[in-house]
């Protein structure tokens, strides 16, 4: 994954590999990953395909492509990759694409103290 800052206008792509140096190689295994926010909610899951799992390092699994325009936002998710008992996550940052810049109700920016900005006061 190269960037854990995301717009909700884009897609979260990551590719996906795996280091294994257990003593036997893995057979017809797949790996589980979600996107999933702080209160654990999946935002989008899925499964990557199956396949055998030579024992060594840096061994592509697959690539996840996640549509993030209808996730909630903004919010911080963690991007969690399983293999059986196993499992590493990544943090990601999603924000609105357009944020709404417009001050709240009773709040008044300014650029300089003057006297309308102690009246307000």
């Amino acid at each position: 994954m190269r960037h854990p800052i995301q717009g909700t206008g884009r897609h979260l792509e990551a590719g996906i590999e795996v280091a294994h140096f257990g003593p036997e190689p893995l057979h017809n295994a797949s790996a589980l990953w979600k996107l999933a926010g702080d209160d654990a909610r999946e935002a989008a899951s899925g499964r990557l395909p199956a396949q055998d799992i030579p024992i060594g390092n840096g061994i592509a699994l697959g690539k996840i492509r996640i549509p993030l325009r209808d996730i909630a936002a903004p919010q911080r998710y963690r991007l969690v990759v399983s293999l059986g008992e196993f499992e590493n996550d990544w943090e990601v940052w999603i924000y609105p694409e357009q944020a709404d810049l417009q001050p709240p109700g009773g709040v008044t920016i300014v650029a300089a103290f003057n006297g309308n900005v102690r009246a307000a006061l």
